[in-house]
C-alpha cells in the first residue's frame, strides 16, 4: 500500500507505475483523475480514501463509467475506489466501508 499523503485541492491522478494500491487522506475538496496508461497496457488500481477533519467534496474527471456509493465529507468515513483502467475504457467504482457491496465493471 503506497501512502500518497493528504489531498486538499486540485486533481489527484494516481501513478499506477509506482503501485496498484494507494492510500490518501481527504482534507479538502479535490478531483480524482484517470490514471495514465501507455498504449496497449491494461492496469488496475485500488485507492483507499479516509476522510480527515476538513474533508471536502470529491469529484471524478475523465471516467466513462462511475458506479457505487456516494462520497461523504464525514470525518473518519472510508472508501475503497476500484479503478480498472484500460486504454479503451475507464471505469470507476466506489465502495463505502464497512458496508462494502460487490461491484462489477464492464467498460466499453
Amino acid at each position: 500500500l503506497d501512502d500518497d499523503g493528504t489531498q486538499s485541492g486540485g486533481t489527484y491522478t494516481l501513478e499506477v507505475a509506482t503501485g496498484n494500491d494507494k492510500a490518501i487522506v481527504n482534507n479538502g475538496a479535490f478531483t480524482l483523475g484517470v490514471p495514465t496508461v501507455a498504449s496497449g497496457e491494461v492496469k488496475h488500481a485500488i485507492v483507499h480514501i479516509v476522510n480527515g477533519a476538513t474533508a471536502g467534496a470529491i469529484t471524478t474527471s475523465g471516467f466513462t463509467f462511475v458506479s457505487g456509493d456516494d462520497f461523504t465529507t464525514t470525518n473518519g468515513d472510508e472508501f475503497l475506489c476500484f479503478i480498472p483502467k484500460a486504454t479503451a475504457s475507464d471505469s470507476f467504482g466506489i465502495s463505502g466501508i464497512p458496508d462494502a457491496p460487490s461491484i462489477c465493471f464492464h467498460g466499453g
